[in-house]
């Protein structure tokens, strides 16, 4: 079975443009938190996996610790702060856009 989670957010402000700032600054935080919880499922669920199953015998997992410690968990910990810090996600956002635009530009050439 799968655990979905859901985040949802209503407001009910009498002004609209303070209701459509509110309603960004939610959808924002709601990406983010998202953006957290997919990092930390798709980072550590390969490895609660191979726990699972070399405790139950099925896998003999015991060189697979190595690469889960050295490799897979410490990639959660670098993308964490990036999620984390809004100067670092609006860097990220611009660099992403130049490359976008220049991937289209050079496209149409």
């Amino acid at each position: 079975k799968v655990l979905l989670v859901s985040i949802r957010s209503s407001s009910s402000f009498s002004q609209g443009g303070v209701a459509a700032v509110a309603r960004r600054r939610n959808n924002r935080l709601q990406r983010k938190i998202t953006m957290i919880i997919a990092t930390d499922f798709f980072c550590w669920i390969p490895f609660i996996l191979t726990s699972f199953l070399h405790t139950i015998h099925v896998i003999d997992a015991s060189p697979s610790y190595g690469l889960f410690s050295i490799v897979i968990l410490p990639i959660n910990s670098v993308i964490n702060p990036i999620l984390y810090d809004e100067y670092l996600v609006k860097i990220f956002r611009t660099r992403a856009k130049r490359i976008s635009l220049l991937k289209r530009s050079e496209a149409r050439r």
